[in-house]
């Protein structure tokens, strides 16, 4: 299956050793805030990915953990094969250093990794945020990599400079400009297997995975092209109640991934099916529908499930009792381990994607409405009795109805959602929020001479 990034673009991996300024470098070429910024060292850990257009050229920027060449041992050795992997699948490298602490230990051992690399290699020094700094780059000489180039990140002072130096070694892109990707955001409560769908998907350690909940921080935008369809995936941290969130850096991951759950084009679920559904899926759940958001339910881990259809059954009766926007999302049964029906859960999520942009004909909307209003009858309110005169779908993105009729202060809760319900047996709306609004349709008054709307 095709599965990859799109193609001749050249890749550049923003590396160095940490808190030396990669993120803010990363977040300010991306022109948003992508990537999450903190004092705790260590924050990056994954390979961030975010396009970049400059004129006629685009290229895919990497920001990677903080770099210790000697390695170590658990998280750290993870994060030292993630920037190796960044270096060999980068097209042109910018190796990020501080011009407040001169060359350390640790940049003269990444001077060692980087020798043998047969590829352009651009030094930023940043926070050079005086005259004097920006001035005095003679020690960075040594490292044997050419001029350095003095930059503040924070500021965007000579950013423009580096810029210019970058896109010297990016040849023209036979990309269309206005070529549109899908954004996928795959959610979910820590450790319920989103790092190991993404890791799936791409057949690749694209993102670290670690019995350690809290494992991958910020947003992880990947580029990806499947059914010769462009998406964007987005590994988000996982969401913890409330009352569990304990640091700074904790509540600014919970803020971005509701921020990007927003942004998406749609969201996948993902629930542990050893736990079943919790009262924290259900939330999310209801935020991401609440938000007017697309959403696919996918039950990870089913590999360790015992039983047959019977079963699936079960989880999807206990489902649709625990969250009850699920009756209207497809729901599926995957395991991100042996890599069963994920690319499944992608299909789904582009159908989905196409259900939110999907019109009705006002005429086979109004023969379905008419057919049901025979069937079923709202209830008298205020002496009156509710009389729906013609439907219309106002909006796609989400999906949006006008009800016309003589009085929208009888319609009742209950038959809003009768016809919501109506709705989604009769279009193929699975996995979008729709919007119903009901207006009062005023009488127009007769003259002697004609009459005035």
């Amino acid at each position: 299956m095709e599965k990859q990034l799109k193609q001749n673009i050249t890749t550049v991996a923003i590396i160095g050793r940490p808190n030396v300024g990669k993120s803010f470098l990363f977040n300010r070429f991306a022109g948003k805030a992508v990537s999450l910024v903190d004092a705790e060292p260590g924050v990056t850990r994954d390979r961030l990915y975010a396009e970049v257009r400059c004129g006629d050229k685009i290229f895919y920027l990497v920001d990677t953990g903080g770099f210790y060449p000697g390695g170590g041992e658990g998280m750290d050795s993870m994060i030292k094969n993630q920037v190796e992997f960044s270096i060999k699948e980068a097209g042109v490298i910018v190796w990020v250093l501080d011009a407040k602490d001169g060359v350390t230990p640790v940049d003269e051992d990444i001077a060692l990794k980087l020798r043998p690399v047969k590829k352009p290699i651009i030094l930023a020094v940043n926070k050079a945020d005086n005259i004097s700094r920006m001035e005095d780059t003679g020690d960075f000489y040594r490292l044997g990599f050419g001029e350095p180039i003095s930059i503040s990140a924070l500021h965007g002072l000579n950013t423009d400079v580096l810029l210019d130096k970058i896109i010297t070694y990016v040849p023209e892109s036979e990309i269309k400009a206005g070529e549109e990707s899908i954004w996928i955001s795959v959610v979910g409560r820590p450790n319920v297997g989103k790092s190991s769908f993404i890791n799936s998907l791409l057949n690749d350690n694209r993102v670290i995975v670690d019995k350690e909940p809290g494992t991958t921080r910020g947003v992880i935008p990947i580029p990806f092209s499947f059914e010769e369809r462009q998406f964007t995936l987005l590994d988000t941290s996982g969401l913890r109640k409330k009352n569990k969130v304990y640091t700074d850096l904790e509540q600014k991951m919970s803020v971005w991934t509701r921020r990007v759950i927003r942004r998406s084009h749609v969201s996948i679920l993902l629930l542990d099916a050893q736990d079943g559904v919790t009262s924290q899926d259900a939330r999310i759940s209801d935020y991401i529908w609440e938000n007017s958001g697309n959403m696919v339910i996918a039950f990870n881990k089913c590999d360790l499930l015992k039983g047959d259809d019977k079963v699936r059954r079960k989880y999807i009766d206990f489902l649709h009792k625990r969250i009850r926007v699920s009756n209207f999302c497809p729901v599926l049964f995957i395991s991100a381990l042996f890599g069963q029906d994920v690319f499944t859960t992608i299909s789904t999520a582009k159908d989905v994607f196409n259900h939110s942009r999907m019109r009705v004909k006002t005429n086979v909307l109004n023969k379905v409405i008419e057919e049901t209003v025979k069937k079923h009858q709202a209830a008298y309110a205020k002496g009156k009795h509710l009389k729906i005169l013609y439907a219309t779908q106002a909006s796609v993105e989400p999906p949006s109805f006008v009800f016309f009729v003589n009085d929208a202060s009888l319609v009742k809760e209950n038959y809003k959602r009768y016809l919501t319900k109506v709705i989604y047996s009769h279009f193929d709306f699975s996995g979008t929020p729709i919007q119903i609004f009901f207006r009062t349709r005023k009488r127009r008054k007769f003259y002697a001479d004609g009459y005035s709307p």
